[in-house]
């Protein structure tokens, strides 16, 4: 037993308060860089759902505008594509040029709509 007790340390007191104020100091630092690893994970998380909102956003865009393009600009029935602001504009030049006849049935007559084959 005696050898248990005679192992002595060659620290004083006054050096065990300024190893305790140096274990607060890092206590601290380390505290400090776990909120600092926390606040740059949810910047992280932060930064990639603003990517993915501003992506969406742009795809939304291209849709809708593809859409509005296709349906000011094209008529699609019966497996044809029919433009139809080129039949407005043989429609209303034919129209200025002769009289007064059925110009419609003229200009339709090139692609006929017909309904969808019944199952």
């Amino acid at each position: 037993m005696n050898e248990v007790w005679n192992n002595t340390s060659h620290m004083q007191l006054t050096d065990l308060h300024s190893v305790s104020k140096s274990l607060d100091e890092v206590q601290q630092m380390i505290d400090e860089e776990v909120i600092r690893e926390q606040s740059q994970k949810h910047q992280f998380i932060h930064l990639n759902l603003l990517y993915a909102t501003i992506a969406l956003a742009i795809i939304s865009i291209i849709l809708i505008t593809a859409i509005h393009i296709l349906l000011k600009c094209q008529y699609i029935s019966n497996r044809q594509v029919i433009d139809i602001l080129r039949r407005l504009v043989q429609y209303s030049s034919s129209i200025r040029r002769v009289g007064r006849e059925n110009y419609a049935s003229r200009i339709y007559d090139e692609v006929p709509l017909r309904a969808p084959p019944s199952p």
